[in-house]
């Protein structure tokens, strides 16, 4: 997945894949985007945030990954976020417990 704010554009890949609008296209023109996986984590996603059922407490705008193993949703909230599978509107990995991370 590749983009911000709520808006991602998907592609298929094997192997390094360059995070940019050449390789995915420009799903918000002028925004800094951010690269998920759904065989890996964020690689820029350093900063754990909260457990599952926690809150991640931000302020702004920031883009929020939530998963475990390797199975990842990304979305973009303002002023923090629930790391709940009703915030990020699917369970990445039933019957697991997950984690939330944000953005360095």
């Amino acid at each position: 997945m590749y983009g911000a704010h709520g808006a991602f554009t998907t592609a298929t890949a094997t192997g390094d894949t360059p995070c940019t609008d050449a390789t995915f296209g420009d799903p918000i023109p002028g925004e800094p985007k951010t690269c998920c996986t759904a065989t890996g984590g964020p690689a820029d996603y350093a900063t754990n945030c909260a457990a599952e059922g926690g809150t991640c407490g931000f302020g702004g705008q920031q883009t929020v990954a939530c998963g475990a193993r390797g199975r990842i949703l990304c979305k973009t909230f303002t002023g923090g976020a629930s790391c709940t599978t009703a915030a990020f509107g699917s369970d990445p990995l039933p019957d697991v417990i997950k984690s939330c991370s944000l953005t360095p």
